[in-house]
């Protein structure tokens, strides 16, 4: 058995760039043009770090720390 670092397989999906690839082709998703992938990563720099996706309480260093990644609660973005 092998554990992944990250918490969570939905945790591996969080890429703004594919994330921006994916919700640009969906059709009616946005009136006026494709997402950029600097929108996406600007949200998850905003809002990242609430309580909400980590799926508990944690310490604002655990929230803004690089390993936000390993940590958040990937299904909850």
């Amino acid at each position: 058995m092998i554990f992944a670092p990250r918490r969570m397989y939905e945790n591996y999906l969080l890429n703004p760039h594919a994330i921006a690839a994916v919700t640009s082709q969906i059709k009616g998703f946005r009136t006026d043009g494709e997402v950029p992938p600097e929108e996406v990563e600007g949200w998850i720099d905003e809002h990242g770090s609430d309580a909400k996706y980590f799926g508990m309480t944690v310490e604002t260093p655990v929230r803004t720390n690089p390993s936000w990644l390993t940590e958040v609660h990937g299904p909850s973005c």
